[in-house]
């Protein structure tokens, strides 16, 4: 289609007005910025029995998102009742979990459902969910009645105008969510046929046609079962104006009709935005009822933007959204395959390598190709970059991705049309309404109390010392203070299973305060959400009955697994902390300051480790020192002052006054600088403080089990270990048969300047010939990762 551009008259009045739009759409962003989730799952389909491994990445507005701190996740059924619920911790902006499959799962779809608490404030439209198939050799029953078939039109823009030029996109689809080709007349009220139309790509399809006022338009069509059906198209609206895009090369094409020049349409302002940051504004006074504009798009992010026309009383009038690919969201990984082997228990060796100079988070699994009952839809691309914008189903959406053809572009462009957005609600936003916040932010675990007299008033200002021990017996000091109602909360806390907190007033003559705790909150939702589970994820039971009953192979490891009983998934070790290494490539075993930091650490392991660290528990120099603060501050860069900084006790933020009226030099083990905060916004600096832990506290604590009271607090779901054996080392269990489907499953690898390379050994079962490796990450910029490689 050739556009002309119209020339239009720009006033500085409208400019101003643009700039507000823009202003108010920031504003937005930064107060309900928008929390986008991928999982990488370590395969697609699982026997009964297996364990499902899988790492989450979180993105909000194009970067790392470092809004949640705590991730939930569900294994559910079809008809959305829960298996199994973990809860994780977010650490860089990722965590990962497993769920344990029972033994008794029959042959059908399954639902993974993971969200965070900031994404159930806003439409659960946007939460993930991914299906997965359980297969065995259960007799399935063939349903013996068709899906329905559902044909959905959706006028270019929003609105379909009478008697103006009208882009038409339909869609039909199963109940089960896949794609249903169709052919159609579209006739008006008295039986005359307006046109044909048919799809061109997965149900979906175009037309164009100009509505008579008044008349309503009807598609006739057959379905699957053979039956003609009849679908009312959306009414004409009398006034109102038709917004149509073209996407060309590097530029998006805009055009815009109105039905008359009313007051309202003296003045339009258009926006256009990515990831909720504006990229384009533009206040227009039209002279004529034809309006035809270009917006140079080729330094945009690749994502969604939505094209929004506002009135002369900022009402939005029409509404757009177009996929912009401009191929800039990869960062350079290699995949190289040093050594392969496809015998029985034989050894793998593969590289991975990010050349690039920026921290990059990555994941890998390696699994029997061939017992893939169908390829994998969604990857990290597709959920991150066009599903996490849209509502509804995109049918293998990968495919868009993979295929970088003006086929497939303009088929992806037939999705824009065809899936709802509304992520904004723009009177909102234009009257800076607040929305009122279900969930609150979150900070790890936490342990809420209240200091109170004897008649149960609030008492504040009163120092507690806290002890957490974690199943490992591990303890960690904390020292709140409550507030003047009293209340204190211990946030930030990182344990799995429970932990038993010990507790006293600091004071011991202090007689007459006592502490109450919060027993059953620890800053979780620890309730089990019961949402619905989308339409398009219902189990298309047919294609798994037939899949199953044709699959030899799926089959034959079946009756092998039946068979030998090789039980090497509880080999599997439950783990009471997660400890990343950066890959290991530190000699964590020789390097003194590197064992504090993994001693005392928690989610900022491996910050500042080294360079900006100080080991205080055998500093005699410190230990002489009457100011902590300024002892630190005479090491770190001398332009830092102490106003600049945020306090940490134990990864817990406090106040600077509390360090110095509370904290003694004698309760310190170890301190660390970190010059960028990257969990907090704008990358404030830190000064985080540890305190010694119970062994460094032996003779006080021989002193106090009298005055402590004591606690059972829940955490994290327990983590387990994915087990690799390591056939070149003799192992009394390597005597068992080998049939794991998941050959390796690791979940972190964590590459920078410095570390650019992991080499990773793994060995082949005893019956798989053709492997699949996957690749997943993102680097500190947000910018992802997903390579897929062959091993036969």
């Amino acid at each position: 289609m050739k556009i002309f551009l119209t020339v239009l008259l720009l006033t500085a009045n409208g400019l101003c007005k643009a700039q507000q739009f823009d202003s108010l759409l920031l504003q937005h962003a930064a107060a309900y910025p928008a929390e986008k989730l991928h999982l990488h799952i370590d395969k697609q389909t699982y026997l009964p029995g297996e364990t499902i491994w899988f790492k989450a990445y979180l993105l909000a507005d194009g970067m790392p998102s470092n809004i949640s701190t705590n991730l939930y996740a569900d294994l559910t059924d079809a008809t959305g009742k829960i298996i199994e619920h973990k809860t994780m911790p977010v650490f860089g902006s990722t965590a990962n979990g497993n769920f344990k499959l029972p033994d008794t799962l029959q042959n059908n779809q399954y639902v993974i459902r993971a969200y965070t608490t900031w994404q159930l404030n806003f439409d659960t439209a946007f939460i993930y969910h991914k299906a997965i198939t359980v297969i065995n050799n259960a007799e399935v029953t063939v349903p013996s009645t068709q899906p329905e078939v559902t044909l959905q039109f959706f006028a270019e823009g929003g609105n379909m105008i009478s008697s103006l030029y009208n882009y038409m996109a339909f869609k039909a689809t199963q109940n089960n969510g896949l794609p249903y080709n169709i052919k159609a007349a579209i006739k008006n009220s008295k039986g005359e046929l307006i046109d044909s139309i048919a799809s061109i790509h997965n149900g979906m399809g175009v037309f164009k046609f100009t509505p008579d006022a008044g008349e309503i338009y009807i598609a006739e069509w057959k379905d699957n079962k053979g039956e003609y059906r009849r679908t009312q198209l959306p009414t004409a609206q009398a006034t109102g104006i038709v917004l149509h895009t073209e996407l060309v090369k590097d530029e998006l094409y805009y055009l815009i009709n109105m039905s008359a020049l009313s007051s309202s349409l003296e003045e339009l302002t258009v926006l256009a935005s990515i990831n909720q940051k504006t990229v384009y504004t533009a206040t227009l006074k039209p002279k004529q009822l034809t309006i035809n504009q270009k917006i140079e798009t080729k330094d945009f992010e690749t994502g969604v933007l939505q094209l929004t026309v506002f009135d002369k009383n900022n009402q939005p009038l029409s509404e757009r959204i177009v996929f912009i690919n401009n191929n800039n969201y990869t960062f350079t990984t290699n995949l190289n395959i040093k050594e392969s082997s496809t015998a029985k228990r034989g050894k793998s060796n593969i590289e991975i390598e990010v050349p690039d100079t920026l921290s990059s988070n990555l994941s890998v699994a390696v699994y029997d190709a061939n017992l893939e009952q169908q390829q994998p839809q969604t990857n990290i691309y597709t959920d991150l970059l066009l599903q996490g914008d849209i509502k509804g189903y995109v049918h293998n959406a990968a495919w868009y991705f993979d295929n970088n053809t003006a086929e497939a572009k303009q088929c992806l462009d037939l999705v824009m049309q065809t899936n709802g957005w509304r992520r904004y609600n723009w009177d909102d936003i234009t009257t800076q309404k607040m929305q009122q916040q279900k969930y609150p932010g979150d900070n790890y675990l936490s342990i809420y109390g209240k200091t109170s007299d004897a008649k149960q008033e609030g008492k504040g200002g009163i120092p507690i010392t806290l002890i957490v021990q974690t199943a490992d017996s591990t303890k960690n000091w904390y020292m709140p203070i409550s507030g003047k109602d009293g209340t204190f909360t211990q946030s930030g806390l990182v344990f799995y299973d429970t932990a038993i907190v010990f507790y006293k007033v600091n004071n011991t003559k202090d007689k007459t305060t006592g502490i109450g705790f919060a027993k059953d909150f620890n800053g979780l939702v620890n309730d089990k959400l019961q949402m619905a589970i989308p339409q398009w994820l219902k189990p298309n039971n047919t294609a798994t009955a037939n899949t199953t009953a044709t699959n030899i192979y799926t089959q034959t490891f079946l009756k092998e697994i039946k068979n030998k009983k090789p039980g090497f998934e509880q080999s599997a070790k439950v783990l009471s902390e997660v400890v990343v290494k950066n890959g290991g490539w530190h000699n964590w075993r020789n390097d003194p300051m590197m064992k504090m930091d993994e001693k005392y650490t928690s989610m900022y392991r491996g910050l500042g480790a080294n360079s900006t660290s100080f080991d205080i528990l055998h500093d005699k120099i410190a230990l002489q020192t009457t100011d902590i603060i300024q002892y630190i501050l005479n090491r770190v860069p001398k332009q830092i002052r102490p106003s600049e900084l945020l306090f940490f006790i134990n990864e817990s933020e406090v106040e600077r006054n509390y360090i110095k009226d509370f904290l003694n030099v004698e309760d310190i083990a170890y301190i660390k600088y970190i010059p960028m905060l990257g969990s907090r916004h704008l990358f404030p600096r830190a000064l985080l403080i540890y305190l010694k832990k119970g062994d460094e506290w032996e003779e006080e604590i021989k002193t106090m089990p009298s005055n402590l009271s004591k606690l059972k607090v829940a955490g994290y779901s327990p983590q387990r270990e994915f087990y690799s054996p390591d056939y070149s080392v003799p192992d009394a269990k390597h005597t068992n048969a080998d049939l794991r489907t998941t050959l390796l499953w690791q979940p972190y690898i964590i590459t920078d300047k410095e570390n650019k390379k992991a080499i990773i050994n793994f060995y082949n079962n005893d019956i798989t010939t053709k492997l699949k490796i996957v690749v997943e990450g993102m680097n500190e910029d947000g910018k992802l990762i997903h390579i897929e490689k062959i091993i036969e």
